[in-house]
């Protein structure tokens, strides 16, 4: 952490400092004998948690990484990146993916570049979008934004009673408070990660992945779009259901976060445990990253801060990317 001086030597007994935010904080108290030579003749130390108005303990970590903001910027184009927006010309919204194809920049209305067309216009305004979305500065300070940065791992920070609360009315998730409660313990994984995450895979648990499709003559499920390829994601999420057995809801949901945990939160290569590490991965660009979607981060970020909203006491624990 970083050490902020109150205040210098002085002959009373007394000072006074205010935290700004909620967290875990230590304060040292250097004590020196009027007459003495010596820096210091003794310290006393004392570690204690400020809890703010909305009852979270936030503790902050920062990880650097050796890339600057243009290289990260520049190596995540090369990974084609999507942003949905919206086509005046055709009242509506679409899917436009970044490609580079002999040199020239344009975007396709698929990943593959089937429908690619040149525009250096298109291209760069997504690129800006991108780096709107890549650069932590700009997300730190929203109320939303920062919540990508949460780490992911398991911690006892609600209830199956709150989670049902939030999962009134989302289709086949209603009632799954304790099911994603000990799919997060089984596989060291947020039970607020999970809730938020199927909330928007599954379209508030409504999705045809979700209700389910029959395979060989087997009901299976898949709520967290897991192989959902952009190109077949109907027919590959619900293939890779039905190879893991994910026969009912709860072994969707229960397959699902160890999935997750092995892949990317707890992953033994990558260990990718805030959802701006999956969606961008700093220390490795454009390897193991989970979407394409400029804005996936942000889209799951919206559910985490509703499902947080509901809790009391609860302590996150944040880590905070620094480009060079």
């Amino acid at each position: 952490g970083t050490l902020t001086k109150i205040r210098e030597y002085k002959e009373d007994r007394y000072a006074s400092w205010t935290p700004t935010k909620s967290g875990k904080y230590t304060i040292i108290v250097n004590v020196k004998d009027i007459f003495s030579s010596d820096i210091f003749d003794s310290k006393v130390e004392k570690t204690f948690t400020v809890i703010g108005e909305d009852g979270l303990i936030k503790n902050y970590k920062k990880t650097n990484y050796n890339i600057t903001l243009d290289e990260m910027l520049n190596k995540q184009m090369d990974n084609r990146p999507a942003y949905h927006m919206y086509i005046p010309e055709k009242n509506t919204y679409e899917w436009r993916y970044a490609i580079v194809k002999n040199g020239k920049k344009g975007y396709s209305t698929d990943i593959n570049g089937v429908n690619w067309v040149q525009s250096d216009q298109q291209y760069d305004y997504i690129k800006s979008k991108a780096r709107e979305y890549i650069d932590p500065t700009n997300q730190i300070y929203d109320d939303i934004g920062q919540y990508q940065f949460l780490q992911l791992s398991y911690n006892e920070c609600t209830t199956a009673e709150q989670l049902n609360n939030m999962l009134k009315g989302k289709g086949v998730l209603e009632g799954k408070g304790q099911v994603f409660i000990d799919a997060g313990r089984e596989s060291n994984v947020s039970p607020i990660y999970l809730v938020a995450h199927a909330l928007l895979e599954t379209g508030n648990g409504t999705s045809t992945l979700a209700k389910g499709v029959v395979v060989n003559g087997k009901m299976v499920y898949n709520l967290f779009g897991i192989n959902a390829v952009d190109s077949d994601p109907i027919g590959q999420g619900s293939k890779y259901a039905y190879e893991q057995g994910w026969f009912s809801v709860d072994l969707a949901i229960k397959g699902g976060a160890k999935w997750i945990s092995s892949g990317y939160i707890n992953n033994v290569t990558y260990k990718q445990d805030t959802l701006y590490k999956m969606r961008w991965n700093p220390a490795n660009p454009t390897v193991h990253q989970y979407a394409t979607d400029v804005r996936w981060v942000y889209n799951q970020i919206g559910n985490i801060k509703k499902v947080i909203d509901g809790l009391r006491g609860a302590t996150l624990n944040f880590d905070i990317p620094i480009f060079k």
